[in-house]
C-alpha cells in the first residue's frame, strides 16, 4: 500500500459491519495508489461477474495471494532467522538417512548425445523392455539429473553444494527417492539419492511396484519401468526465505530437475515419462514423510524403451 494510503489509514476509523456506504468506499478508494486502483478494479469487475475465485479454485486464490506486486515488495521482504548456528539458513541443503545402509554408486560417466539432440528427440516414453539398467547407468542418469557438481561459500556455509539443476536461492528444496525394480548390482528395494556423497541410502527392501501402480492409479507402466523416481519438494528450505511463495518455487525447483532426468534419459538411450497425477497422501506415507514440511511433487518412470513407436506427443 503507498504512503499516502498508510498514513491516512492511521486516521481512519472503521465503520461497523453493515454500514460501510457508497460514499464511504469512496473515501477508501481516495486512499489507494493508481496502481492500487487498477488492481481493485480488475478484481471488483471479476466479482460483479459472478468470478468468485475464492469460492472455486484454490490454486487461483494462492496464485492471487503470493503474486509480487511492487507495493507490496517493501512489506513482504524476507528476513533471514535468528538461529545458533554459523549459518542463517536454518537447516541443510541436503538430507541424509545416517541409519541406513549406504550403496555408494560408481563414478558417472558421460553423456554420448549432444544436447541439441537430446532437445529434439525428448518424449515422454510409456512402455518399456523387460531389460533393466546397470548400476553405471543409473549412477550417471543420477548424477547429470541432480547430482553435486561444486560447493561455494555461500548462506554462512563454507561449501555450499552446486547441483546440476538450478534452484530457487540456491536452496535445493527437491530429495529425490528411487524405487529400483531392475537395476543390475542393486537389490529391489526403496532408496534415497545421497546427493553430497553421490550414494544410495536403502530405505526398505521389497517389490512397491504394485503399491506404485496403484498410487500412480493404476498406470501399468510403472510396474514395468527398470526404476521409478519419486521427488518431494522440502518446503521450509525455501519458507524461511520467499514465505507464501514457497510453495510454488518448490514446484518449479521440481519441474527443473525433471527437465533434467528426461535430457539424460535420452542422451542415455532411456525412456522417461513424468507422473504428477498420483495419490500424494499414499506416496508420502510410503516414504514416511509428513506432506507438510516434505511434500510428495513428481514421480518419473525409467526404463529401456521398445521402440520409436512408443513415443508420447508430451
Amino acid at each position: 500500500m503507498s504512503k499516502r494510503a498508510s498514513s491516512s489509514l492511521s486516521n481512519w476509523n472503521e465503520p461497523e459491519p453493515g454500514t460501510m456506504s457508497r460514499a464511504d468506499l469512496r473515501k477508501l478508494v481516495d486512499l489507494l495508489s493508481d496502481d492500487e486502483c487498477t488492481y481493485l478494479l480488475a478484481a471488483v469487475q471479476d466479482t460483479v461477474a459472478g468470478e468468485r475465485f475464492w469460492e472455486g479454485d484454490s490454486g487461483l486464490f494462492y496464485n492471487d495471494y503470493v503474486k509480487l506486486r511492487y507495493f507490496r515488495v517493501g512489506s513482504n521482504a524476507p528476513t533471514a532467522p535468528v538461529i545458533d548456528h554459523d549459518s542463517f539458513v536454518p537447516m541443510f541443503v541436503t538430507k541424509a538417512y545416517p541409519s541406513s545402509p549406504k550403496q555408494p554408486l560408481p563414478a558417472p560417466s558421460s553423456v554420448p548425445l549432444p544436447l541439441d539432440q537430446a532437445l529434439r528427440r525428448r518424449r515422454s516414453r510409456r512402455t518399456y523392455s523387460d531389460d533393466g539398467i546397470d548400476l553405471s547407468t543409473l549412477s550417471t542418469l543420477l548424477h547429470h539429473s541432480c547430482g553435486v557438481t561444486a560447493t561455494v561459500a555461500a548462506y554462512g556455509f563454507a561449501e555450499l553444494p552446486l547441483r546440476t539443476f538450478p534452484t530457487h536461492g540456491g536452496l535445493q528444496s527437491p530429495e529425490v527417492y528411487l524405487w529400483a525394480r531392475a537395476v543390475a548390482g542393486l537389490h529391489r528395494g526403496l532408496y534415497h539419492y545421497r546427493a553430497a556423497d553421490h550414494s544410495l541410502e536403502l530405505l526398505q527392501h521389497g517389490d512397491f511396484g504394485a503399491r506404485l501402480t496403484a498410487i500412480a492409479y493404476n498406470e501399468q507402466y510403472v510396474g514395468q519401468a527398470a526404476a521409478v523416481l519419486l521427488l518431494t519438494g522440502t518446503h521450509d528450505r525455501l519458507r524461511w526465505k520467499y514465505g507464501e511463495r514457497a510453495y510454488r518455487f518448490l514446484c518449479m525447483d521440481a519441474g527443473f530437475l525433471g527437465e533434467n532426468v528426461y535430457l539424460v534419459c535420452e542422451g542415455l538411450g532411456l525412456g522417461a515419462c513424468a507422473i504428477s497425477g498420483f495419490a500424494q497422501d499414499a506416496m508420502e506415507d510410503l516414504l514416511g514423510i509428513d506432506g507438510r514440511n516434505e511434500l510428495a511433487v513428481l514421480m518419473l518412470t525409467v526404463g529401456v524403451p521398445v521402440d520409436e513407436a512408443t513415443v508420447t506427443s508430451e
